[in-house]
């Protein structure tokens, strides 16, 4: 069921992004919903409720899909009222598995690989809180004030669990080497979800100089996890996979400086909106696609070349659709290299666990 799933939910996400990008702004983020919340929350739940997608997973992948359709459509009411359900169903698997309080993110024994993992469940449940609380405020009782305050700042609320999951996998196959290692793991917990809170309170308080710190500190944090990890981590094909999508990662860190730096100002306001999608389409397509694959499939070809040519095909399609902005027919081509990737990733790369349930 996952990995029909997630194949269906990210071809769909996919589809509406290439839309959007050749089409205006009609679906607008609405490609970022659909792959970080569908696609993305169908692969946090079901990894930690076992091997087999129970109740609470099909629900909560309907439920998802409920939401983004309403609220691209703009039945509020209607998004609003599907929003409880996903908070229970987020909360009784975090439960099952975690305290209530995160008291485990304190202790210096607690396995970092299942703080990253506690943390992706946790941050998926508020987000949820906080959208259901946007949307009470921006479209029916107007409580607070704030313009950035939107259903368009869930592209970070609802990307960071995904990226959590991803960071556990790669936490979880990295060998402990002693105290030192065991603190740089911390270090870069604590940078990179401070970071983000932080993050998140400089764009809806619009502060410009918070915005560039912060995003220079993950960045940061980005480089230490990918030295650990490159230093560390098993060799194979799920290393060649993830070390990708940490290019794609790098760039995308770069490209979201880059936009922050340039936006608010009107004589760059092409290559903001040049940029931003970019950013977009690297950190869903890219990274997020990258550590999803491993996570899903689980189980990928261990000769390191047998995983290459799948690589390459990523980085060419992505490449193709973003120079499509400027062609037709490169966006067709990228559609077409990305449509053979995608199947060939999903489909040919081993059979169907839940790495982090079976571990």
């Amino acid at each position: 069921m996952i990995r029909a799933g997630f194949f269906l939910t990210v071809a769909i996400a996919f589809s509406i992004c290439l839309a959007d990008i050749r089409c205006g702004d009609g679906w607008k983020i609405f490609h970022v919903f659909f792959f970080n919340l569908v696609s993305g929350g169908l692969v946090i739940t079901c990894i930690h409720v076992g091997r087999k997608a129970g109740p609470r997973v099909i629900l909560y992948f309907i439920l998802t899909i409920l939401l983004v359709f309403f609220l691209r459509f703009g039945e509020y009411l209607w998004a609003f009222s599907v929003i409880p359900g996903l908070v229970f169903i987020t909360e009784s698997i975090r439960w099952n598995k975690y305290p209530v309080f995160p008291v485990d993110f304190f202790r210096w024994k607690s396995s970092v690989a299942e703080k990253f993992s506690h943390a992706a469940l946790l941050c998926l449940s508020l987000s949820h809180i906080l959208m259901g609380a946007v949307i009470l405020n921006n479209y029916f009782f107007h409580w607070w004030f704030l313009p950035k305050l939107n259903i368009q700042i869930f592209y970070l609320g609802y990307s960071f669990p995904v990226s959590l999951t991803i960071i556990s996998y790669m936490i979880r196959h990295i060998p402990g080497m002693g105290r030192w290692m065991n603190f740089a793991k911390d270090g870069v917990f604590w940078m990179l979800n401070l970071g983000v809170i932080t993050l998140f309170l400089g764009i809806i308080t619009e502060s410009f100089l918070l915005e560039i710190i912060v995003s220079v500190v993950l960045f940061l944090g980005v480089l230490i996890l990918g030295t650990i990890y490159f230093l560390q981590f098993p060799g194979g094909g799920p290393k060649t996979m993830i070390t990708s999508g940490l290019f794609f990662l790098i760039t995308t860190a770069s490209s979201g400086i880059a936009y922050a730096v340039v936006s608010g100002r009107p004589e760059y306001e092409p290559a903001g909106k040049y940029l931003l999608k970019l950013h977009a389409i690297y950190s869903l397509f890219g990274w997020n696609l990258s550590g999803l694959l491993v996570v899903v499939a689980n189980r990928l070809p261990q000769n390191k070349i047998s995983i290459i040519p799948l690589v390459v095909l990523h980085w060419v399609s992505l490449t193709l659709v973003i120079a499509g902005l400027f062609s037709y027919p490169i966006y067709m081509a990228g559609v077409v290299v990305f449509t053979i990737f995608l199947f060939w990733g999903i489909y040919k790369m081993g059979p169907e666990t839940t790495p982090m349930s079976s571990q």
